[in-house]
């Protein structure tokens, strides 16, 4: 799988989570802004997701579905900061994709950068499930 620049998007996006949680803990910014930003990091997978489909690849099917298991991860981290009733079973929606995609991930040994952006997804969902 081909996505630029997977390693700097975790990277980026744990620190874009621990920093927006900190400003919402100090009551600077609300959630609109956090949404916003993990919806932008959603469309990025979800655009890049489309772009291996249209591409004639033979595994570009798999890799259409990581992408969007990807954004759909991101949709469920929205989630938390949306409804409350719903944090429970978002939790463990997204703890099954992600444990399903780390394992693809892990049994593939050509997808180390997958499984280290999966893992810092884990840790912003908990975060954000603590958080929030």
């Amino acid at each position: 799988m081909k996505v630029k620049y997977l390693k700097k998007a975790g990277i980026i996006y744990s620190v874009f989570a621990v920093i927006t949680v900190f400003l919402f803990e100090i009551n600077k910014i609300s959630t609109f802004p956090i949404i916003t930003g993990i919806m932008l990091f959603m469309l990025y997978f979800a655009f890049q997701g489309f772009l291996t489909l249209i591409k004639n690849e033979d595994s570009s099917l798999i890799n259409f579905g990581i992408l969007w298991a990807i954004a759909i991860i991101f949709s469920f981290q929205m989630i938390f900061l949306i409804s409350d009733s719903l944090k429970t079973i978002s939790l463990v929606v997204n703890l099954i994709i992600s444990l399903s995609l780390l394992f693809y991930a892990l049994r593939s040994n050509t997808k180390s950068e997958l499984s280290v952006f999966i893992t810092i997804l884990t840790m912003t969902t908990g975060l954000y499930s603590a958080y929030f």
